[in-house]
């Protein structure tokens, strides 16, 4: 029975992550989630299900990562279920003092964010909230809590609905008691949307307005193709002049009546290597020689030597002339893509070892450096007949962008646009593209601050401050040719939200949720002590 339990909940939460295996797929995370509720409250073994199930369930949507590196791959099922196991002792502790369901939600909620922001390896794919991406109007919970609250209240509702399926059945819990449970998570969630609503009416006034000089920034976001850049059976100059140099200049060109402020190039695209100097980047070799017009700006990703010699992954602005105008460092690196993890703590002898097998395995020794954090990019903007302003936007190279902490530092320095530069290439098509696009809906709903991504061979598309898709390049539509995307996108108001702080308030009492069992422990011993008789 736990076994059967188990692997339906592996398989309905892998089918509803991103991209759902069918249409409605998303909303079998609710079995997901009831079917896992119920293995941490069966009697036999339930952490060892609960293990299992995990392992299923990363396995499964981790799948397009086996073309990376096996041993990752593998890696990933092995230790991400350790979090399934902590979650359900985590509930099953927890259910001690409280109800099952609200036990279970902050379990979930703690976990999840736990292997989201894991020190060394985090990984923050496949978080149940994600799976309703493309339904922003019902994500009030994320406006207001963000993913913790979120996955709280799919998790606590799912269970509630299990709760009141064996009170039916068996009388266990009361029904009045799960139906009672039940419709107090209800009610939050509906309270929660309700109150988000005026935000995202207000985001899409915004949106409706954004015709206006002062409202919006004319864009356009190249996406190259993958089978171009790093399957090319020609040079790769040949490459980057066809599918990069070329298309930039028919959209902002010198000759273009109505040229872009800025373009945006995705990750590991500017083929120049940048190199601090002081307070300043120059490129080496010189810069590409792209003819823009004296309005345009240009957004690519590179990589960047610092003075201390360490390599960065950076996102330069450059004006029409190929200087570089700021930059921005990537502060969260992939965990064996980028950077290998625990690397210094290993004993020389194990560390040589490993990096010898890592260079055979994938022909080179991932060696980036996390970046430091940097203002926003602040990007001219000249129109005939108006004075010039300047717009400030906030990059997000690649894997930054499923981080809300990121996400918040940018907009609280005065972000009114987020510009993830992304090279999805390397998982040829997979899982992860959807999953990386649901996380920038999110940050959009978080922050209330619309985002544009631009990736290599998709997804790009641009987001609304209320996660609602403004536009994008349908996926595979770069097979053949570099596709733009040319929108006059709409702006942030270039500060949080006022209650951008309930998020991190809800997150700190999810995880505080364990000192109620211990003030039972407590309890119970002081219990004891007193009825104990004097001797």
């Amino acid at each position: 029975m736990r076994i059967g339990l188990a692997l339906v909940a592996a398989l309905a939460l892998a089918a509803a992550v991103p991209p759902a295996w069918f249409l409605g797929a998303e909303f079998l995370v609710f079995l997901g989630l009831g079917a896992f509720y119920a293995v941490t409250r069966t009697s036999r073994r339930p952490l060892l299900a609960a293990y299992l199930m995990g392992m299923g369930y990363m396995l499964a949507f981790s799948w397009s990562l086996r073309h990376v590196l096996w041993a990752g791959y593998v890696a990933i099922g092995f230790v991400g279920a350790v979090y399934f196991l902590v979650a359900a002792a985590w509930t099953r502790a927890l259910s001690r003092v409280i109800c099952g369901p609200i036990a279970f939600g902050c379990a979930a909620a703690a976990t999840f964010w736990m292997r989201a922001e894991m020190p060394e390896i985090p990984y923050p794919h496949g978080q149940p909230i994600h799976d309703f991406h493309r339904w922003p109007a019902v994500l009030g919970c994320v406006a207001l809590g963000g993913e913790p609250a979120g996955n709280f209240l799919l998790a606590a509702l799912s269970a509630a609905c299990v709760d009141l399926w064996g009170s039916w059945r068996v009388a266990m819990p009361s029904w009045r008691a799960a139906w009672t449970t039940l419709s107090a998570v209800l009610s939050t969630g509906l309270v929660l949307t309700v109150a988000a609503s005026s935000s995202f009416a207000l985001s899409e006034s915004k949106q409706e307005g954004g015709d206006g000089q002062e409202d919006a920034l004319d864009v356009a976001v190249l996406e190259p193709g993958f089978a171009a850049l790093f399957q090319h059976k020609t040079s790769a100059a040949e490459a980057v002049l066809e599918r990069l140099i070329r298309p930039t200049e028919v959209v902002a060109g010198p000759g273009v009546s109505r040229p872009p402020a800025l373009v945006v190039w995705p990750e590991s695209c500017y083929r120049a290597r940048a190199r601090e100097s002081g307070a300043s980047v120059f490129l080496d070799p010189a810069p590409l020689r792209i003819d823009l017009a004296p309005e345009t700006s240009l957004l690519a990703g590179a990589e960047m030597q610092r003075a201390d010699g360490r390599m960065s992954a950076v996102a330069l602005l450059l004006d029409s002339a190929g200087v570089v105008q700021g930059w921005h460092e990537k502060t969260k690196v992939v965990p064996a893509g980028e950077r290998i993890p625990f690397l210094t703590s290993l004993p020389v002898r194990w560390r040589d070892a490993l990096l010898t097998w890592v260079e055979a395995t994938m022909g080179q020794v991932p060696d980036l450096e996390p970046g430091r954090v940097r203002a926003p990019l602040s990007v001219p903007v000249r129109a005939p007949d108006q004075p010039s302003r300047r717009v400030r936007i906030g990059p997000l190279i690649c894997f930054e962008n499923a981080f809300p902490s990121v996400v918040r530092a940018h907009v609280q320095a005065g972000a009114e646009l987020l510009v993830v530069l992304s090279n999805e290439a390397w998982y040829r098509g997979g899982a992860e593209l959807d999953q990386l696009e649901a996380m920038t809906v999110m940050r959009c709903i978080e922050s209330r601050t619309p985002a544009i991504r631009c990736t290599v061979d998709g997804h790009t598309v641009a987001f609304g401050p209320d996660g609602r898709c403004l536009g994008r390049i349908e996926s595979g539509a770069s097979l053949e040719r570099a596709k733009v995307l040319r929108l006059r996108i709409p702006l942030g108001q270039g500060r949080l939200p006022p209650l951008a702080w309930l998020a991190e308030l809800v997150l700190w009492l999810i995880l505080a949720s364990p000192l109620l069992l211990a003030r039972h422990v407590l309890g119970s011993w002081a219990r004891v002590l007193l009825t104990r008789p004097q001797r």
